[in-house]
């Protein structure tokens, strides 16, 4: 039975032998999603979000941001500038 609520999807394939011979999902509600993003806060200052790889925020404190573009915050916020703070 459907709630009506937005959800997420997350799958894996299982692969045996080079062959895949199922695969294992579960559905995650959307606010469940973004009640934990917002509750991200690693410092008195700061705040979580959980971007596409787009570059755009899927759920943010503020739900304002919401779809916006992470350059909305400051222009220096690009995806391939979040890529390379990653590898350092």
């Amino acid at each position: 039975m459907g709630t009506g609520k937005l959800v997420v999807a997350f799958a894996a394939p299982i692969v045996r032998d080079g062959t895949v011979k199922g695969v294992v999902s579960g559905d995650v509600a959307m606010d469940s999603v973004v009640a934990n993003v917002k509750s991200i806060q690693p410092t008195p200052s700061s705040f979580g979000m959980l971007l596409d790889r787009s570059g755009n925020i899927v759920a943010a404190a503020d739900a304002k941001l919401t779809l916006k573009p992470l350059t909305d915050l400051s222009n220096e916020l690009t995806t391939s500038a979040i890529s390379a703070a990653s590898q350092e």
